[in-house]
């Protein structure tokens, strides 16, 4: 869902400034983008059979048997959405220390994230999904997100800033 990326990025833009560690918080929205990742696998092989019951029930009134629709997938994608929303907000502010350094900042991470997503639509289209399955690939994501999470939360307190972000990025 696009607004829970947008409702994530508001969010995470006024904790990352109120935050003693925004990498912290980086790091529990990973945590948060695994776990929830992990257990949509069993919800959404739960939604076929209670999108045909509400279909049952509603198909009399699309109007209504559309909100059921949205409302039932965002049962599913709103929680990991604003997570992820929140992710950059907080990357960039634990990156740039100085005013001044925000646009070079705010580019670089844009860069950097363009080129992720890049790098994990391929690996997930042409790897991932084809040797492992949806499921599969969702958990290896899942994974990766709480790996990522717990590393950050272990480095955050032992590293200088510098070694967290590329360890982050």
């Amino acid at each position: 869902l696009m607004a829970g990326l947008a409702i994530g990025g508001a969010l995470g833009g006024r904790r990352a400034d109120l935050a003693d560690s925004p990498m912290s918080l980086f790091a529990y929205c990973e945590l948060g983008i695994g776990a929830a990742g992990i257990v949509s696998v069993p919800l959404i092989y739960q939604l076929p059979a209670v999108y045909l019951t509400t279909y049952r029930l509603f198909h009399l009134r699309p109007a209504l048997f559309f909100v059921v629709q949205i409302l039932l997938c965002a049962s599913v994608m709103l929680l990991p959405t604003v997570l992820m929303g929140a992710t950059f907000p907080l990357a960039t502010r634990a990156m740039a220390t100085t005013p001044g350094e925000i646009g070079k900042v705010v580019g670089s991470a844009y860069s950097l994230n363009t080129l992720g997503a890049v790098a994990g639509s391929l690996v997930a289209g042409f790897l991932l999904i084809p040797q492992l399955g949806l499921k599969g690939a969702v958990a290896v994501a899942g994974a990766v997100n709480l790996t990522v999470g717990v590393v950050l939360l272990l480095l955050v307190k032992s590293l200088d800033r510098v070694r967290v972000v590329a360890v982050a990025i």
